[in-house]
């Protein structure tokens, strides 16, 4: 449906979100080095992916980037190299086999148990990921590391040679010379956002660098734990899987600076917004776990949890027919699979507000969610506050959710209309229920 609808129309770094440590969201402090990588896109790789999809293209992209990462489907082998310091010895507890587990394993507790178990349950079994962890490497005083890129290069290099006779091929999964994706954890405690020891996903620059005849490009790099002091703190999966969520090509939703830019993020609901929750309904569309069913004419709906089947809808403007345009994704989110966050309630529809305008280049998305005149991606609070927009609220609450009776069209708070005031002749009405959520749309 989406192929038709085209045809009738016509090199990134990104940072786990503060909140993981302090509960500020973007402060003053390491805001430039965050601009200077510019990780608030998506990969110009999968935006030429989705171009040459709904173009009805065979074969690679039509869009020929370098910049490859993690594929969003198959089952990619993932290298995990664990590092320790000598100040920062790693914990008994974290033994290669036990840090395997958590990654790779049955883990911890549901629904971050694994890295494997979150992004199977998110792709509806299209991605399943395994690999290996190798390590503890013992690199030496931390204080004797540069902390910039070539640092962070240099002492990866240091560390991959050491296992440098090992088959490197199977983290190879296209075999095009380049490892897909691997990830670096490292003992001892964070810095503060978005400076050298935090939670980031890089690309590495050296591209004469290569280990076992294979080149470096998407990698991850993360401390093992939030809290050092903290015996008791848990290895950090969470921001593993929000690092992934880069090497596969998504950009950070969450608010780099309140000052700047359109506020609120997308009230923490998202794991590319605060490492918490499943992926949002627009970024499966993307990695082309989902096909939204598109939506132009009225009706009357019925909207299973988006988490467990998939379901969700795209309306389009009246009249309107490019997915490259503005719209609206429709979705139901329950506390079941990885949404499952006593925080949830009982969850409810959603609605998000896209605008998919592509930049003059044809290359990525005209807008983002930190610094441009409006989002890429906006989540409708039904309440009428509008509490994440104002910058009073930075969290999405149960009542944004539409439940029964809650109501959208062009003139209510938020509204149907397109980011220029233009009526789109969409109109929404919740109907409720337990499970599934019944609606109707109406188009004027």
């Amino acid at each position: 449906m989406l192929t038709l609808l085209l045809a009738c129309s016509q090199a990134a770094l990104a940072i786990d979100p503060p909140e993981a440590l302090s509960g500020a969201r973007g402060s003053s402090a390491g805001i430039d080095p965050a601009l200077g990588i510019d990780n608030r896109q998506f990969s110009p790789e999968l935006v030429g992916a989705m171009r040459a999809r709904l173009s009805g293209a065979k074969g690679p992209a039509l869009l020929g980037f370098s910049s490859k990462g993690l594929p969003a489907s198959g089952s990619p082998r993932v290298l995990v190299l664990l590092v320790e310091f000598d100040e920062y010895p790693a914990r008994p507890g974290d033994t290669p086999a036990a840090m395997r587990d958590r990654i790779f394993g049955a883990g911890g507790d549901f629904p971050y148990e694994s890295l494997s178990a979150y992004y199977r349950r998110s792709s509806f079994g299209k991605l399943k990921l395994d690999g290996d962890v190798l390590g503890w490497f013992k690199a030496g005083p931390r204080s004797a590391v540069t902390e910039n890129r070539q640092g962070r290069e240099d002492l990866i290099k240091k560390a991959l040679l050491q296992y440098k006779d090992r088959d490197f091929s199977q983290y190879d999964s296209d075999g095009d010379g380049v490892i897909d994706y691997f990830a670096v954890i490292w003992t001892g405690p964070l810095g503060e956002w978005a400076t050298f020891w935090w939670g980031c996903a890089p690309f590495f620059s050296d591209k004469t660098f290569t280990v076992g005849g294979k080149k470096l490009n998407a990698y991850s790099w993360q401390g093992v734990v939030s809290k050092w002091d903290d015996p008791a703190a848990a290895f950090k999966i969470k921001t593993l899987i929000h690092e992934t969520g880069h090497a596969l090509g998504l950009p950070d939703y969450y608010d780099y600076k309140p000052e700047m830019g359109p506020k609120g993020g997308l009230g923490y609901f998202d794991m590319m917004d605060s490492t918490r929750y499943d992926h949002n309904c627009f970024s499966k569309f993307m990695l082309g776990w989902i096909e939204p069913r598109v939506i132009r004419t009225a009706g009357e709906f019925t909207l299973r949890p988006s988490t467990e089947a998939g379901d969700c809808l795209l309306l389009l403007p009246r009249g309107g027919s490019d997915p490259f345009g503005e719209f609206f994704l429709v979705e139901t989110r329950r506390r079941t699979a990885n949404d499952t966050e006593n925080s949830l309630a009982s969850g409810g529809l959603v609605v998000w507000h896209v605008d998919a305008r592509l930049n003059a280049a044809g290359d990525n998305f005209l807008y983002n969610n930190q610094f441009a005149e409006h989002k890429l991606l906006k989540i409708l609070e039904a309440d009428g506050l509008e509490e994440l927009e104002s910058g009073k609220s930075s969290s999405f609450g149960y009542m944004d959710f539409y439940l029964k009776g809650a109501a959208l069209g062009p003139d209510t708070i938020p509204s149907s209309r397109l980011y220029d005031g233009t009526d789109t002749g969409l109109s929404l009405l919740s109907k409720g229920g337990d499970y599934e959520v019944r609606f109707s749309v109406g188009f004027k």
